[in-house]
């Protein structure tokens, strides 16, 4: 496949009844099934048996992912509210400081970092917001602006993680 990544699961795990915004939120089903299964990609693969029980017949990846893109889409479809608070909820914790790692290698590498000095999260994203505002005397910053854009706006359509928001880092530090 030429996806680097599952994006129907991953919309699916940002927009669902158990979503909270933060992390991925998988359906229990779907974790029962993963610890059965061997393997660095059990998940996956849980992923792909669950969809694969529900339409009655083996699943690519990629229709695993249309069928999961169409759950998370039915939920939001009919719960627009409660989908629409759980939009601006992962908009506000795109720019918030809390750290909320999805993998512990990660968050080991966060705790032994700590001893050095550091902006928060939200705090770069307020100074990056006042340097697109005075994009006006620095015109070259609009492409910077539309990554940045760009990568919170993937948080918002997926979840929110600090492992996401590492790779807006150093264009909102430039900004």
């Amino acid at each position: 496949s030429a996806s680097i990544m599952n994006p129907g699961t991953v919309f699916y795990e940002g927009m669902n009844p158990s979503a909270t915004g933060y992390l991925g939120e998988a359906p229990r089903v779907v974790k029962e099934v993963e610890r059965t299964l061997p393997g660095p990609d059990a998940l996956h693969g849980a992923y792909r048996a669950v969809a694969e029980a529900a339409l009655g017949h083996p699943v690519s990846p990629a229709e695993a992912n249309r069928y999961w893109t169409a759950r998370a889409v039915a939920y939001a479809s009919s719960h627009p509210g409660a989908a629409a608070r759980l939009v601006l909820r992962k908009a506000l914790l795109a720019a918030h400081s809390h750290e909320s790692w999805d993998l512990a290698t990660l968050e080991r590498r966060d705790r032994q970092l700590a001893r050095w000095p550091w902006l928060p999260f939200g705090a770069l994203a307020a100074l990056a917001a006042v340097g697109a505002l005075r994009r006006r005397r620095f015109p070259s910053t609009l492409p910077l602006v539309a990554v940045a854009l760009v990568g919170l706006a993937t948080m918002v359509v997926f979840y929110v993680s600090s492992r996401q928001r590492c790779a807006a880092v150093p264009v909102l530090a430039v900004l």
